[in-house]
C-alpha cells in the first residue's frame, strides 16, 4: 500500500499570494491552490468582467468583499454588494459584471486547478501585447474545462 500524501496547513497575508494583472486592468491574487479548491481574490475595474461562459466540471462561489456586481447565474441575475455570496454549479453559464465603482471579491473554485487559467491568460496576454480575443479565450478555457457560452 502506497503513503498517504502529507499536506501542510499554509496561510497568505494580504499581497503574498501570486499575482496576475490582465490587459483590462483587474487583478487575481492567488490565495490557495490545493487540489481539492483554489481561492482567489479578484479586483475588477468598473463595467469589466468575463464573457458568459461555463465550467464543465468546476462549482464556481462569489463572495463580495468591496463594490457591487451584477451576476448573472443561468436564467437569473443577481445584484450583489459587500457581504453577499452566490453558488453556481458546474455545467451553468454565468458572469459577473462589477458596478460603476468596480468591486474586489473572493472568488472560490472547486475542485481545485483553476489557478492555472489565470496564470496562462496573463502569459499569453503579455505575449499578445493586450487582451485576448474570443477565440483565444475560449482556447485557452477549454484546457481548464471552461467554455465560452
Amino acid at each position: 500500500m502506497g503513503e498517504l500524501s502529507q499536506r501542510e496547513p499554509y496561510g497568505t497575508n494580504p499581497g503574498q499570494g501570486r499575482t496576475f494583472v490582465f490587459a483590462n486592468g483587474n487583478r487575481v491574487e492567488v490565495k490557495i491552490a490545493e487540489q481539492g479548491l483554489t481561492l482567489i481574490e479578484g479586483s475588477h475595474l468598473p463595467h469589466t468582467g468575463p464573457p458568459l461562459h461555463i465550467h464543465d466540471d468546476i462549482d464556481e462561489s462569489f463572495y463580495v468583499l468591496e463594490g457591487s456586481y451584477s451576476l448573472i447565474c443561468g436564467s437569473k441575475t443577481m445584484q450583489a454588494v459587500s457581504r453577499s455570496s452566490a453558488f453556481v454549479p458546474h455545467g451553468t453559464p454565468h458572469r459577473f459584471e462589477p458596478g460603476a465603482d468596480g468591486g474586489r471579491m473572493l472568488l472560490l473554485y472547486s475542485p481545485g486547478g483553476f489557478e492555472g487559467y489565470f496564470e496562462e491568460r496573463h502569459l499569453e496576454e503579455s505575449r499578445h501585447g493586450g487582451d485576448l480575443n474570443r477565440e483565444q479565450l475560449a482556447s485557452l478555457g477549454k484546457k481548464y474545462g471552461m467554455r465560452l457560452a
